[in-house]
């Protein structure tokens, strides 16, 4: 059976907490893949009891919010709905009501 993404992310994070993870290039920042998962796990602590098992649909740009978000869905088991940051409100609102 082929893991699934959460368990080969934790998986990486137990292998190399300290590896490279992300380059932040607005503000120059590294994080590491235990920074990266300290994100995700705060904001499934903060938003995990309404978001387990339910499609959540988020417009982070790239970055450390859009792991921190995508991880805390990962960790509380609901399901990420990826939308473009810079598409226009409008078509967000489109999207994520189809």
């Amino acid at each position: 059976m082929p893991a699934t993404l959460r368990a080969s992310w934790q998986n990486l994070v137990r292998a190399d907490p300290a590896a490279a993870a992300l380059y932040d290039t607005a503000t120059e920042r590294r994080w590491n893949r235990a920074e990266l998962a300290a994100l995700g796990i705060a904001w499934a602590a903060a938003h995990g009891d309404e978001a387990a098992g339910q499609r959540v649909v988020f417009a982070e740009p790239n970055g450390p919010d859009w792991f921190r978000v995508f991880l805390g869905l990962l960790a509380c088991d609901g399901v990420a709905v990826a939308l473009d940051a810079g598409e226009p409100l409008a078509a967000q609102r489109v999207t994520a009501e189809n």
